[in-house]
């Protein structure tokens, strides 16, 4: 195994084909479809189904993911003591994001960034609540962009957006007529979950409600997860800021009771974060409330 299949598993678990998951890394679709199953073949499992719809990670390619995105995480933070080392003096800001984390939200705060710092380079790291704390306490990142279900304190966290959980349904599936649905009618429902890693909600409303939840698939790509819905292979329960706008042949329906989520940025404990990090967290903050997702009081 090699860093560039790390780095085409990854990108092929975000984008779902092949052409678009090659172009992102710089190759052409022939070798990445060549390298994953090269690699397959080496570990002898199947990483990804391969449909008309797309590329859909496999259970024992969730595991074999989660070390790839480890493992690329690693080689970054070597390669940035490689030039902290020779004194560069590029300003790099390394921003951990969970799955969670709204695209808008993230390419606004990262791209207003840029425009007012054009001489930063940012490089992002997507894990889990688990990978991301890791990576904070080892300074492989210098923030996180998280979510939670409790609003953090301390001034090491910046909230930047709040949002709910809802019910996410097929388009002729029987609770669809529902204004909402409550914890109780999840019983016996197959569940499609996001895998944000040890706060996960599937376990918040299993709690609330003691009941057993029938989680089908956990799966990392927000994407997947709206395609495996509209196929009918389930309901998932997601943060509506999340969501996003591709929402054909989906029903988006409240949960009752209402779960408040919060996301923000997270520097590492201890000392006051570094100067640079509590610039960006500040300007980010500013962007989120100039755009909505905060409110301005």
């Amino acid at each position: 195994m090699n860093l560039t299949q790390f780095e085409i598993m990854v990108s092929l678990a975000e984008e779902r084909k092949f052409t678009e998951a090659a172009e992102a890394i710089g190759i052409t679709q022939a070798a990445a479809s060549h390298a994953l199953s090269k690699m397959e073949d080496e570990l002898g499992v199947k990483l990804f189904e391969r449909h008309r719809s797309g590329a859909v990670v496999t259970e024992v390619g969730t595991v074999v993911l989660d070390h790839a995105r480890e493992i690329l995480a690693h080689v970054e933070a070597i390669r940035q003591a490689a030039v902290s080392a020779r004194n560069l003096g590029t300003s790099k800001l390394r921003i951990g994001v969970v799955p969670t984390a709204p695209s808008r939200l993230l390419t606004g705060i990262v791209g207003d960034f840029e425009r007012r710092y054009p001489d930063t380079n940012i490089a992002l790291f997507e894990g889990d609540e688990g990978n991301l704390r890791e990576w904070l306490e080892t300074q492989v990142i210098d923030v996180a962009l998280f979510s939670s279900f409790s609003p953090p304190t301390g001034d090491n966290h910046m909230i930047l957006a709040q949002t709910t959980l809802k019910i996410i349904l097929a388009e002729g599936q029987h609770l669809g007529t529902q204004a909402s649905i409550s914890i109780d009618q999840l019983q016996d429902e197959p569940l499609i979950i996001l895998k944000t890693g040890s706060e996960t909600f599937q376990s918040k409303i299993a709690t609330a409600g003691h009941i057993p939840l029938q989680v089908r698939y956990e799966i990392s790509n927000i994407n997947t997860i709206l395609s495996m819905v509209r196929d009918g292979l389930g309901i998932s329960i997601m943060p509506e800021m999340v969501i996003g706008e591709q929402r054909d042949g989906l029903h988006i329906i409240d949960l009752t009771p209402s779960f408040a989520l919060y996301i923000g940025l997270m520097a590492a404990s201890g000392d006051t974060p570094l100067q640079f990090v509590r610039m960006f967290m500040t300007n980010a903050q500013q962007w989120a409330k100039q755009h909505g997702f905060l409110s301005l009081d």
